[in-house]
């Protein structure tokens, strides 16, 4: 015989919502199968970065071979150490990325690392780009945060198949 949660999992997969976890109570998955359904599963698309640079910084630099799939972010990171970012957030990896909104119903998109060293999630702005510092592949994982002003949908992309380069 299924358990609540069991069944609620089975009903957010319906949804396209992968992300239940096992110390999820009922009321938290309830609430991540409104927002598949108000969302959907790809209500915003992640992708690497189609511009050259940011903040003076080649894209090039940054990292190689930078792909999202699966709920997955891979590629290799390369270590800065001089340029904008390094004086703005210190020596480390950054990953360059490109949003794309999939469905008209979100209002707001907040993006980020969770958990992060210091900002938290930010707001996209109109040219849906963004330059994230990664601390630590292993346990941070990217999250983008869709809202319609009533329900919140999150997805959560992870980082540990990153290859972080010092070179």
């Amino acid at each position: 015989m299924d358990t609540i949660s069991s069944a609620l999992t089975k009903i957010a997969n319906i949804y396209g919502v992968t992300d239940i976890d096992s110390n999820d109570t009922s009321a938290e998955i309830i609430d991540k199968i409104a927002g598949g359904m108000v969302f959907g599963s790809s209500n915003v698309t992640v992708a690497a970065a189609t511009k050259s640079s940011y903040w003076g910084t080649q894209v090039s630099a940054m990292q190689t071979s930078l792909a999202v799939s699966g709920g997955k972010i891979t590629g290799t990171l390369h270590k800065l150490t001089s340029g904008q970012l390094v004086t703005d957030w210190g020596e480390g990896y950054f990953m360059a990325l490109k949003f794309t909104k999939d469905n008209a119903a979100a209002t707001s998109i907040k993006v980020g690392l969770s958990p992060s060293v210091s900002s938290g999630l930010v707001e996209l702005d109109a040219d849906m780009d963004g330059v994230f510092k990664v601390t630590n592949k292993d346990s941070q994982k990217f999250e983008v945060l869709t809202s319609n002003g009533v329900v919140d949908f999150a997805q959560f992309y992870d980082l540990s198949e990153l290859v972080l380069s010092d070179e």
